[in-house]
C-alpha cells in the first residue's frame, strides 16, 4: 500500500505530562456564499440510530464553528435510495462525501497492509493528484476502546470526533496530522478529557484550508428535495 494515501486515525492511550494546549475549533469569517457538505452515510456496522445521530451533530456543530454546513444522507434500510435528512441552503455550494462505516467483519481486511490493528480508528484512502472522498470509520473499535476505558458514555461524542477527524482527512493536504487540535494522530488521555468537553476543533490554519478546499471542489446543485 502506498503511504502517500495513509491517512488514519489512532487512539493511544498514553499518560504524557505537558502535553501541548489542545485548540478550541476557529471561529471563520462570515463568507458570502454558505459552504455545505454532503455527507452519504453507509451504516453497515448497524450502529444504533440515537449512537449515530448524535454523533453527526458533533460533527455538525465542529464544522459550523469553521463556517461549514453539513446535509446529512442515509441509505435507508431495504432500499437503494438515499434518505434526505435536510434541505441544502439556497445559494449555497455542495460538496459530496461519503463516510462508511464497516462490520467488524471487515475491518481487519482493510487494514491489515497498515502494519497496526488495535488502535486504527479510521482511514481516508488519497492520492497526492486525486483528493479523497471516501473515509473510514470502525464503529466497534470505538466502543471497545471506550468501554474498556470506562468512557462508554461518551461514545457518540468521540465517534462524532473520529469522523470529523476523518473529514479533515479528506479535505486537507496529505500531511494533515498537527501537534494539537483534532487533527493529532494519536489521541491521549489529556485529549480524550478536552474531546469529552467539546474542545477539539481545527486549528485557524486548518480552519482556513477547509474552506478553501470546500469551495474549491464543490459546484451548484439544485436544492435538495
Amino acid at each position: 500500500m502506498n503511504k502517500s494515501w495513509r491517512c488514519y486515525l489512532t487512539f493511544g492511550f498514553l499518560l504524557v505530562v505537558g502535553l501541548p494546549e489542545i485548540s478550541t475549533t476557529a471561529l471563520a469569517q462570515p463568507a458570502k456564499k454558505k459552504l455545505t457538505i454532503n455527507l452519504r452515510v453507509y451504516n453497515y456496522a448497524q450502529v444504533p440510530e440515537k449512537i449515530l445521530s448524535e454523533a453527526e451533530k458533533e460533527v455538525r456543530e465542529v464544522l459550523r464553528k469553521i463556517g461549514v454546513e453539513t446535509c446529512w444522507l442515509h441509505q435507508s434500510s431495504g432500499k437503494n435510495q438515499l434518505e434526505f435528512l435536510c434541505r441544502r441552503p439556497k445559494n449555497s455550494s455542495g460538496l459530496d462525501l461519503n463516510i462508511s462505516m464497516p462490520p467488524r467483519s471487515t475491518v481487519k481486511t482493510m487494514v491489515e497492509h497498515l502494519g497496526r490493528q488495535d488502535d486504527v480508528f479510521g482511514l481516508s484512502p488519497r492520492s497526492k493528484d486525486k483528493p479523497g472522498h471516501l473515509a473510514y470509520v470502525f464503529y466497534h473499535r470505538v466502543e471497545e476502546f471506550l468501554r474498556a476505558q470506562n468512557l462508554h458514555e461518551h461514545k457518540a461524542r468521540i465517534l462524532g470526533l473520529a469522523i470529523a477527524h476523518e473529514i479533515g482527512h479528506l479535505l486537507l493536504p496529505s500531511n494533515a496530522h498537527s501537534r494539537k487540535g483534532i487533527m493529532r494522530p494519536v489521541w491521549e488521555r489529556q485529549d480524550f478529557r478536552f474531546a469529552i468537553r467539546s474542545n477539539l476543533g481545527f486549528t485557524p490554519k486548518q480552519a482556513e484550508l477547509i474552506r478553501s478546499e470546500v469551495l474549491r471542489r464543490s459546484t451548484l446543485n439544485p436544492e435538495v428535495p
